[in-house]
Protein backbone atom coordinates (compact mmCIF):
# COMPACT_ATOMS: atom_id res chain seq x y z
CA UNK A 1 0.00 0.00 0.00
CA UNK A 2 1.19 3.54 -0.76
CA UNK A 3 2.72 5.45 2.10
CA UNK A 4 2.13 9.16 2.55
CA UNK A 5 5.33 11.13 3.02
CA UNK A 6 4.52 14.38 4.74
CA UNK A 7 6.55 17.57 4.50
CA UNK A 8 5.33 18.61 7.94
CA UNK A 9 8.84 18.79 9.43
CA UNK A 10 10.12 20.88 6.55
CA UNK A 11 7.15 23.23 6.92
CA UNK A 12 7.95 23.62 10.63
CA UNK A 13 11.56 24.47 9.75
CA UNK A 14 10.38 27.07 7.23
CA UNK A 15 7.99 28.54 9.81
CA UNK A 16 10.86 28.86 12.27
CA UNK A 17 12.97 30.57 9.61
CA UNK A 18 10.14 33.03 8.93
CA UNK A 19 9.82 33.76 12.65
CA UNK A 20 13.58 34.31 12.96
CA UNK A 21 13.62 36.66 9.98
CA UNK A 22 10.62 38.57 11.33
CA UNK A 23 12.32 38.93 14.72
CA UNK A 24 15.47 40.33 13.08
CA UNK A 25 13.37 42.69 10.97
CA UNK A 26 11.53 43.90 14.07
CA UNK A 27 14.77 44.45 15.98
CA UNK A 28 16.29 46.46 13.14
CA UNK A 29 13.10 48.51 12.73
CA UNK A 30 13.14 49.26 16.45
CA UNK A 31 16.78 50.36 16.21
CA UNK A 32 15.85 52.64 13.31
CA UNK A 33 12.99 54.13 15.32
CA UNK A 34 15.42 54.80 18.16
CA UNK A 35 17.73 56.68 15.80
CA UNK A 36 14.80 58.79 14.57
CA UNK A 37 13.95 59.64 18.20
CA UNK A 38 17.55 60.71 18.78
CA UNK A 39 17.27 63.10 15.82
CA UNK A 40 14.05 64.52 17.31
CA UNK A 41 15.77 64.96 20.67
CA UNK A 42 18.70 66.73 19.00
CA UNK A 43 16.33 69.07 17.17
CA UNK A 44 14.48 69.78 20.43
CA UNK A 45 17.73 70.52 22.25
CA UNK A 46 18.79 72.92 19.48
CA UNK A 47 15.49 74.79 19.81
CA UNK A 48 15.73 75.04 23.60
CA UNK A 49 19.39 76.12 23.50
CA UNK A 50 18.52 78.72 20.87
CA UNK A 51 15.90 80.14 23.23
CA UNK A 52 18.41 80.20 26.10
CA UNK A 53 21.00 81.94 23.90
CA UNK A 54 18.43 84.49 22.72
CA UNK A 55 17.53 85.28 26.34
CA UNK A 56 21.20 85.89 27.20
CA UNK A 57 22.91 87.20 24.03
CA UNK A 58 26.17 88.19 25.72
CA UNK A 59 27.00 84.99 27.59
CA UNK A 60 25.03 82.49 25.61
CA UNK A 61 26.21 83.42 22.12
CA UNK A 62 29.69 81.90 22.34
CA UNK A 63 28.61 78.74 24.09
CA UNK A 64 25.67 78.39 21.69
CA UNK A 65 27.94 78.42 18.62
CA UNK A 66 30.10 75.70 20.18
CA UNK A 67 26.97 73.75 21.15
CA UNK A 68 25.55 74.02 17.62
CA UNK A 69 28.83 72.86 16.09
CA UNK A 70 28.98 69.78 18.31
CA UNK A 71 25.27 69.04 18.05
CA UNK A 72 25.18 69.29 14.26
CA UNK A 73 28.21 67.02 14.08
CA UNK A 74 26.40 64.49 16.27
CA UNK A 75 23.25 64.87 14.17
CA UNK A 76 25.24 64.16 10.99
CA UNK A 77 26.66 60.98 12.55
CA UNK A 78 23.19 59.84 13.60
CA UNK A 79 21.81 60.57 10.12
CA UNK A 80 24.57 58.42 8.63
CA UNK A 81 23.60 55.64 11.03
CA UNK A 82 19.97 56.10 9.98
CA UNK A 83 20.92 55.64 6.34
CA UNK A 84 22.87 52.46 7.17
CA UNK A 85 20.07 51.15 9.37
CA UNK A 86 17.48 51.84 6.64
CA UNK A 87 19.50 49.62 4.31
CA UNK A 88 19.65 46.90 6.97
CA UNK A 89 15.89 47.16 7.55
CA UNK A 90 15.19 46.90 3.82
CA UNK A 91 17.48 43.88 3.52
CA UNK A 92 15.81 42.23 6.53
CA UNK A 93 12.38 42.94 5.00
CA UNK A 94 13.41 41.26 1.75
CA UNK A 95 14.67 38.26 3.72
CA UNK A 96 11.28 37.97 5.44
CA UNK A 97 9.56 38.04 2.05
CA UNK A 98 11.92 35.34 0.73
CA UNK A 99 11.36 33.18 3.81
CA UNK A 100 7.58 33.45 3.34
CA UNK A 101 7.96 32.46 -0.31
CA UNK A 102 10.10 29.44 0.58
CA UNK A 103 7.56 28.38 3.19
CA UNK A 104 4.71 28.75 0.71
CA UNK A 105 6.54 26.61 -1.87
CA UNK A 106 6.82 23.79 0.66
CA UNK A 107 3.18 24.19 1.73
CA UNK A 108 2.03 23.97 -1.90
CA UNK A 109 4.21 20.89 -2.42
CA UNK A 110 2.71 19.35 0.73
CA UNK A 111 -0.82 20.02 -0.48
CA UNK A 112 0.00 18.54 -3.88
CA UNK A 113 1.49 15.43 -2.27
CA UNK A 114 -1.51 15.06 -0.03
CA UNK A 115 -3.94 15.39 -2.94
CA UNK A 116 -2.01 12.87 -5.02
CA UNK A 117 -1.91 10.46 -2.08
CA UNK A 118 -5.65 10.80 -1.50
CA UNK A 119 -6.33 10.17 -5.21
CA UNK A 120 -4.07 7.11 -5.15
CA UNK A 121 -5.76 5.77 -2.02
CA UNK A 122 -9.22 6.39 -3.51
CA UNK A 123 -8.20 4.50 -6.64
CA UNK A 124 -6.85 1.58 -4.59
CA UNK A 125 -10.07 1.52 -2.56
CA UNK A 126 -12.20 1.65 -5.71
CA UNK A 127 -10.19 -1.18 -7.27
CA UNK A 128 -10.71 -3.25 -4.14
CA UNK A 129 -14.44 -2.56 -4.16
CA UNK A 130 -14.60 -3.41 -7.87
CA UNK A 131 -12.83 -6.70 -7.20
CA UNK A 132 -15.16 -7.55 -4.33
CA UNK A 133 -18.18 -6.72 -6.49
CA UNK A 134 -16.85 -8.81 -9.36
CA UNK A 135 -16.18 -11.78 -7.06
CA UNK A 136 -19.64 -11.42 -5.55
CA UNK A 137 -21.19 -11.33 -9.04
CA UNK A 138 -19.19 -14.40 -10.11
CA UNK A 139 -20.24 -16.21 -6.96
CA UNK A 140 -23.89 -15.39 -7.58
CA UNK A 141 -23.60 -16.48 -11.21
CA UNK A 142 -21.95 -19.69 -10.17
CA UNK A 143 -24.71 -20.44 -7.64
CA UNK A 144 -27.41 -19.72 -10.23
CA UNK A 145 -25.77 -22.13 -12.62
CA UNK A 146 -25.98 -24.90 -9.99
CA UNK A 147 -29.72 -24.43 -9.49
CA UNK A 148 -30.77 -24.13 -13.06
Amino acid sequence: MAKYKSLHNLIKIREKQVEDKQRIYTEKSTELDTLYRIIQEIDSSIISEKQVAAANPMGGGLSFSKFIEQTLSTKDEVQKKIYEKQEEVEKAHLEVIDAFKEKKVVEVAEEKRKTEYEKKMAKIEQNSLDEISLNLYRSQQSERGKWE
